[in-house]
């Protein structure tokens, strides 16, 4: 799917893959408040909501270590 988004200047910029608009938003070109709507499409949505945006994950602690008790 194609989309066409909002640019700077106001002004509508597109069509492009998901792959080239996804590049803007990492290239901070836009950003989560971004609009963007899929062509053909009728409603301008933010880039957040079209496209989830999720802070990442932290990495998991390592597990304790374990000593077994002396007997």
């Amino acid at each position: 799917m194609n989309y066409y988004y909002v640019d700077a200047d106001n002004q509508v910029a597109g069509p492009l893959t998901v792959e080239q608009i996804t590049a803007l938003r990492a290239a901070g070109t836009l950003n989560v408040n971004s609009l963007v709507c899929p062509e053909g499409g009728q409603e301008w949505v933010s880039f957040g909501v079209v496209f989830q945006t999720s802070p990442p994950v932290p990495p998991m602690p390592p597990p304790p270590s374990f000593q077994p008790p002396s007997l």
